[in-house]
């Protein structure tokens, strides 16, 4: 018979469409140097398949890495509260009306919204995955010529979609 508690089950979930997860790796690794026994489900997930391999794998501590979103949210919402709608032509008629730029009223919101922004783009200065110690790993040395070109700007286009 043994005294030894069973671990506590960590999911660690990713939730959403941005490609970089280091956050969420950072977490799951503290959980598992603490002691605990980390599900990890990987990039991109919906809140549901988040609540199904909770479920499934009966775990106790769900620990979502929402970086960036939650102030691009907040910033957003600050100018829906104020326009009252989230019609993008509504928040134009509300600015003529008003003879008002929102921008220049809400400055700090906006500063939030750009570098939150920027973060999830994953451009620079928040490029994590373009480190300085990185520079000479990944896809730096897997591709070359044409081949990094390509990749490059699939990586740019992202930043359209």
């Amino acid at each position: 018979m043994s005294d030894q508690q069973p671990k506590v089950r960590v999911l660690v979930a990713k939730p959403g469409l941005d490609g970089h997860d280091r956050g969420a790796k950072v977490i799951a690794t503290a959980f598992r140097d603490a002691g605990f026994e980390v599900i990890y489900t990987g990039l991109h997930q919906t809140p549901e398949m988040i609540v199904n391999v909770a479920v499934q794998e009966d775990v106790r501590v769900v620990a979502m890495s929402i970086s960036y979103e939650v102030p691009m949210v907040l910033a957003l919402l600050t100018v829906v509260f104020f326009t009252g709608t989230m019609s993008l032509n509504g928040i134009v008629e509300w600015q003529q009306s008003e003879d008002l730029f929102l921008v220049l009223m809400l400055p700090m919101t906006a500063f939030m919204f750009f570098f939150s922004a920027t973060a999830e783009l994953n451009r620079t200065p928040l490029d994590i995955s373009e480190a300085e110690s990185e520079i000479v790993a990944g896809y730096h040395t897997e591709y070359s010529g044409m081949r990094f070109g390509l990749f490059y700007a699939v990586e740019l286009l992202n930043t359209l979609a």
